[in-house]
Parts: structure tokens; sequence; C-alpha cells
């Protein structure tokens, strides 16, 4: 992957501030964890296969 540029990232993960995306945005928890990684990374564009992402 390194040809490529891409990185692998691990998850971020802080309880309160997971359920705090949730509520604000209504996203499902794996939707919110990925909108929570994103903001920890300072990620501001990110690609999906997920229709409803």
């Amino acid at each position: 992957m390194d040809d490529l540029r891409i990185k692998v990232l691990e998850d971020y993960y802080d309880f309160r501030e997971h359920i705090q995306v949730m509520t604000t945005y209504r996203l499902l928890p794996n939707d919110a964890q990925i909108a929570l990684t994103r903001k920890h990374y300072g990620i501001d564009t990110i690609l999906a296969f997920d229709e409803d992402f």
C-alpha cells in the first residue's frame, strides 16, 4: 500500500464523543465511529461505498 500512498489508521474511540456524534448527526454506531475517527485524525474527505453513509 505504500506505493499507492494509502495509510491504514487505527480507530479512535471515546465513549462520550461517540454518543454525541450519534445523537447530533443521527448516525448508526458504525457510521459514528467512522466520523469520529475521521475527525480525530483531521481527515476532511473520505470515500465510501456505503450508500447510506
